[in-house]
């Protein structure tokens, strides 16, 4: 069974946010850790969010690889990302555009769980520059992400 994640680009000025789906692999310590070291930056997620929805994270975007995209090790070896619409050719699989008038991260939160069935949402919050996740157990947003990958990865 897979550990399905939102990812998301925050924006709370605006209250606008953009999100892809993740289908493997989405907890804390591999792609929470990924997240927080290696798309760090607006552009860094907004490259991420511009090939769209992916199988599985990596630290690198990559590139399309001449290789079935089952082909996990492939992928692994060049620690990239593993894309539907660019490694499978799939449609409609673009990141997804949500605006709110009282708060994105409520519409981020209820299109996240509800219609994605995510166990996890991570949210790039543009103003504070920082990543926050969010789980479908525990209060929403409450802690910052890097408090949480501070004390679940180094203990």
């Amino acid at each position: 069974m897979s550990t399905r994640a939102a990812i998301a680009k925050l924006n709370t000025n605006t209250n606008e946010a953009k999100l892809i789906y993740c289908h493997s692999d989405g907890y804390l310590e591999y792609t929470g850790k990924i997240l927080n070291e290696h798309y760090n930056s607006e552009d860094r997620v907004d490259e991420l969010l511009s090939y769209g929805d992916l199988s599985i994270i990596n630290e690198n975007i990559g590139e399309k690889l001449d290789v079935p995209f089952n082909d996990y090790t492939a992928f692994a070896s060049k620690k990239q990302c593993r894309f539907y619409m660019r490694d499978r050719g799939e449609k409609n699989k673009e990141a997804t555009n949500l605006s709110n008038t009282n708060s994105a991260e409520n519409a981020l939160l209820e299109y996240s769980f509800e219609n994605m069935d995510v166990d996890f949402v991570y949210a790039f919050d543009t103003r504070m520059q920082k990543w926050y996740v969010y789980d479908n157990i525990n209060s929403m947003g409450e802690e910052l992400y890097g408090e949480l990958v501070r004390t679940t990865l180094n203990k």
